[in-house]
């Protein structure tokens, strides 16, 4: 009787870890999901404010190639939806939806000149992409690499840079 009990209590501890155990990869797992996804649209997104701002330099909307970076969202979108807080959310989701508006705009336009009030809402995206990008950083990298990517910008504002070499 009592190989017994201990037998049922050493499947019941056995399910108990095997059960811990997995829950805990599949947290990493999605982790791991949500830190990619949140790189790759900081990618798209930089890339995006750069062609943004390049129109608002020359004061002409871009042309193709140039062209705003939206494919990742529809790709990644799901993987940052259950790895941050609403506000996080709101900030990607309309800076996002402000991208695809702008390139929509875009597509509709010949070429030419950007007047006052498109060279005003394409500062209006500059900073949504700006708070977007901050929500994407903070995402998609840990504590450590958040503070080794400042200290390298210190270095590099200073002139600083190490040597890579």
């Amino acid at each position: 009787m009592t190989a017994a009990i201990f037998g049922l209590i050493g499947v019941l501890v056995g399910g108990l870890l095997t059960g811990g155990i997995e829950a805990f990869q599949g947290w990493r797992s999605r982790a791991r999901q949500s830190r990619v996804a949140a790189r790759v649209l900081f990618d798209d997104m930089w890339t995006s404010q750069q062609v943004i701002e390049s129109g608002l330099d020359h004061r002409l909307w871009w042309e193709p190639p140039l062209k705003m970076q939206t494919e990742g969202w529809q790709r990644y979108r799901d993987h940052l939806a259950a790895a941050m807080g609403a506000d996080d959310w709101h900030t990607l989701a309309g800076a996002f939806s402000r991208l695809t508006t702008l390139q929509t705009t875009r597509d509709g336009l010949q070429r030419g000149e950007l007047d006052d009030e498109d060279m005003s809402a394409l500062r209006q995206d500059v900073l949504w992409a700006e708070k977007a990008l901050g929500v994407l950083l903070i995402c998609g990298h840990s504590k450590r690499e958040l503070r080794q990517l400042e200290k390298n910008r210190l270095e590099e504002e200073a002139g600083a840079l190490p040597d890579s070499g």
